[in-house]
C-alpha cells in the first residue's frame, strides 16, 4: 500500500503494517497535533503524530538504503512496525502534561500497557468505548503477537531493558540523532513554513553499523561531509526550537494550558493518553469545576492569550539570574515571589502566570560516536561547533511573568525591576503621559517644517495590516522609492525623540510598514489631519 505524504511523497507500507495503521491507538495519534498549540501563532502547524509515525517509518528505510546498513529482513520489518508506533503511548499536548507535577505516568508506560494488550480495559474503564464496542475494535495487541510485541517495546523504551543486544536498532529510532528527530524537523519546518528543516541530507547516508567486542554498534562515518551534516542538523534543530517550539507567545499559550491542566489531570490522567487534543480541551470546559481552568481553555479557543509583563534570560545579568533560577528551585521563594507580587500590585492571583523553561533541549551531542575502525566522539573533532551550539541552545532559558490583560504589565514589571534589581529583556507598553503627547506634536511641528509632503505617506499606515512601499507608492501615485524615502525618514524622526512608532521588517524581498502603538497614532492622525485631505 502507498499513501502519500506532504514531505516525501509516495510511502510504501507492509500488509502488516497497513494493519498498524488502523488500530485505535494509531488512528487516535490522528487527533494528536505534533506541535501542540504552535498553531496559534503558526496556523498551519496542525500536522498530527500520525503523519510523523508514518515520516519516522520512511526516514527508517531511507536511513538503511542510503547508508547501506545490512540488516537481515526481519529486523528491518521489526524496526518499520516499531517506527510506525514509538509514539502511540504520547499524551495530549505532550511536552506540557510531562511536566505536570502531578505524577503523570511516563509515555513508556502506556506504550507498555498497549503493547501488553491492557489498553482495551483502560478505554472502557474511563467509558471511551462500551465493553462489546471495544471487542469490535481492533487494539495493537490485536496485531502484533507476544514476541513481536516484546521486541518493538524494547526498540521504542531504550530503558525497559537494560541487557538488550539489539539496541544499534533501537538507536535508529531513539538515538541522540534518529529517524524521529530527523523527521519531526524536517516536517515541522515544513507545516511551520521555515526553511530550517532543509538541513543536509548527506545525513541520511552518514549511518554506520560496526562490530565491537560486545557486539553490533551505531556509529556516523568519519568524513568531513558527515561531520558537517551532523553539526547543520543540529543547528537546524536549534533554529525550530528558536522560532517556534520556544517562541514567547507559544510559551504564553503553554503555560496556560500548563495552569488549566495542572488540577484536572491528577484524577484524569489516564485521559490523557486515550482523547485527542480537542477532545481533552472540551472535556476540560464541560467538566472541570475548576472555573479558572475553563477560562483558561476558553481564552485559548479564542486565542485571548496572556501578555509579557517581565522576562529575565541568558542575556540578564547575573543577579538576576541567580534571582530567577532560586525562585524556580525553591518553592518557599516561589510561593513568596508570587505572594508579594500579589500584595504590591493588587493584582488577582489567576491574573499573574509565572513561566520558565522546564524541559532541557540540548542533549550530550558530543558523545555521538563516529567512525568505524576505532571509533571516536563528536566532541573530539567538533569541540568549537559543539561549543557554539550549546551556548546557541542555553539562550533559549527563560523566566517569565504573564499578566491576563495588557494594561496589568507595568505594575509587574515595576515591582519585578525591584525585586530583581534588573529592568529585564522585555518593557510592557505604558499609558501615555502628556509629556509623551507633547513630544509627538514636536515630532509632527518638525515633519510639518522639513517634509510636509510625508504626512500623506504617514496617513497610509495603521496598526492593524502591513503595507509596503509599493502598495503606498500605488495608491498615493508616487514612486515606490519616494515611498520608501519618506517612511525612512518618518520611522527616523520619531525614534529621534524615543516614540518607536513606525514599524518595519523584510518580508519576501519587500519591505513591510505598519503602526507599533495604535494610541498613539490616533493622537498623530488629529494632528495631520489637516495636511492629508
Amino acid at each position: 500500500m502507498e499513501i502519500r505524504d506532504a514531505v516525501y511523497g509516495d510511502i510504501e507500507l507492509l500488509p502488516t503494517e497497513v494493519k498498524l495503521l488502523d488500530t485505535f491507538e494509531m488512528q487516535r495519534l490522528r487527533k494528536v497535533r505534533t506541535l501542540a498549540l504552535v498553531h496559534l501563532i503558526y496556523p498551519t502547524a496542525v500536522h498530527t503524530r500520525f503523519d510523523h509515525s508514518i515520516g519516522v517509518r520512511y526516514c527508517v528505510q531511507h536511513i538503511i538504503e542510503r547508508s547501506h546498513l545490512d540488516l537481515p529482513k526481519e529486523e528491518k520489518e521489526i524496526l518499520f512496525k516499531a517506527a510506525l508506533l514509538h509514539d502511540i503511548g504520547h499524551p495530549c499536548f505532550s511536552h506540557i502534561t510531562e511536566e505536570l507535577n502531578n505524577n503523570i505516568p511516563k509515555h513508556t508506560k502506556f506504550v507498555e500497557l498497549m503493547l501488553q494488550g491492557k489498553y482495551r480495559d483502560i478505554v472502557v474503564h474511563n467509558k471511551i468505548l462500551k465493553e462489546s464496542e471495544a471487542h469490535k475494535t481492533t487494539f495493537v495487541a490485536d496485531v502484533l503477537d507476544n514476541t513481536e510485541a516484546s521486541e518493538i517495546l524494547r526498540l521504542i523504551d531504550i530503558k525497559y531493558d537494560e541487557n538488550y543486544n539489539k539496541k544499534y536498532l533501537a538507536e535508529l529510532i531513539n538515538g541522540d540523532i534518529d529517524a524521529d528527530n530527523l523527521d519531526y524537523v524536517r516536517r515541522d519546518g515544513y507545516f511551520l513554513g521555515l526553511p530550517y528543516g532543509n538541513f543536509d541530507d548527506r545525513i541520511f547516508s552518514s549511518f554506520r553499523l560496526v562490530q565491537t567486542a560486545t557486539g553490533k554498534a551505531l556509529t556516523f562515518s568519519e568524513k568531513k561531509d558527515s561531520i558537517s551534516s551532523i553539526t547543520n542538523f543540529l543547528r537546524a534543530r536549534f533554529e525550530l526550537y528558536r522560532a517556534a517550539y520556544r517562541h514567547h507567545t507559544v510559551e504564553i499559550a503553554d503555560a496556560m494550558l500548563h495552569y488549566a491542566l495542572e488540577a484536572w489531570a491528577r484524577d484524569n490522567s489516564d485521559l490523557l493518553f486515550i482523547l485527542g487534543d480537542d477532545e481533552l480541551l472540551s472535556k476540560i470546559l464541560y467538566e472541570s469545576e475548576s472555573e479558572k481552568a475553563r477560562e483558561m481553555i476558553l481564552r485559548l479557543q479564542s486565542r485571548r492569550l496572556y501578555k509579557r509583563a517581565y522576562v529575565i534570560n541568558k542575556k540578564s545579568s547575573p543577579g538576576s539570574i541567580n534571582k530567577a533560577e532560586s525562585i524556580i528551585n525553591n518553592l518557599d521563594e516561589h510561593i513568596n515571589f508570587i505572594q508579594r507580587l500579589i500584595n504590591e500590585t493588587k493584582i488577582r492571583s489567576e491574573d499573574i502566570l509565572l513561566n520558565h523553561s522546564r524541559r532541557l533541549v540540548w542533549k550530550n551531542y558530543g558523545k555521538i560516536s563516529i567512525g568505524t575502525e576505532k571509533p571516536f566522539e563528536l566532541k573530539d573533532v567538533a569541540q568549537n561547533e559543539l561549543n557554539i551550539l550549546k551556548d546557541l541552545y542555553d539562550t533559549i532559558w527563560n523566566f517569565s511573568i504573564y499578566v491576563s490583560e495588557p494594561s496589568l504589565s507595568a505594575k509587574i514589571f515595576e515591582v519585578c525591576t525591584k525585586i530583581f534589581g534588573y529592568n529585564g529583556e522585555f518593557q510592557p507598553k505604558t499609558t501615555i503621559s502628556p509629556i509623551h503627547y507633547d513630544t509627538v506634536s514636536q515630532v509632527i511641528a518638525d515633519i510639518i517644517k522639513e517634509k510636509k509632503a510625508s504626512l500623506k505617506i504617514l496617513n497610509q499606515l495603521n496598526s492593524e495590516r502591513k503595507i509596503s512601499s509599493d502598495d503606498i507608492g500605488e495608491i498615493l501615485e508616487i514612486s515606490r522609492s519616494t515611498a520608501s524615502h519618506y517612511l525612512t525618514y518618518i520611522e527616523k524622526k520619531f525614534k529621534e525623540r524615543g516614540i518607536d512608532l513606525v514599524k518595519s521588517k523584510r518580508i519576501n524581498y519587500k519591505k513591510f510598514w505598519w503602526i507599533g502603538d495604535p494610541a498613539v497614532f490616533e493622537r498623530v492622525k488629529s494632528e495631520i489631519k489637516d495636511y492629508v485631505l
